[in-house]
């Protein structure tokens, strides 16, 4: 079965043409990967292992896992991991 090369951006724009409702919903995801990302960059610029960040928030490695994967979207998870890192999270309202 050969590859089939997708656009996503052009799926997502159709995707949010029929279904408006769901914009925000796009917006809110990309914004919590660009938090993982940044999360986990931080840590391997710093050679920051999980061991030591799961000792200093007392979660299990696979939680933190779970965070770098985008699995726990429990926003203190992510304030206990940034702190460890010695980043800072500036949260606002909504906008949208």
């Amino acid at each position: 079965m050969p590859f089939h090369k997708v656009d996503a951006e052009r799926k997502t724009n159709e995707f949010i043409k029929e279904h408006p409702e769901e914009k925000y919903s796009f917006i809110a995801q990309d914004r919590w990967y660009e938090l993982r990302k940044a999360l986990k960059e931080t840590r391997e610029a710093y050679h920051i292992n999980l061991e030591h960040i799961s000792k200093e928030t007392d979660m299990s490695i696979e939680k933190l896992k779970d965070i770098e994967h985008g699995e726990d979207t429990n926003i203190l998870d992510y304030l206990k991991y940034s702190k460890v890192l010695g980043s800072s999270l500036y949260l606002q309202p909504w906008e949208g």
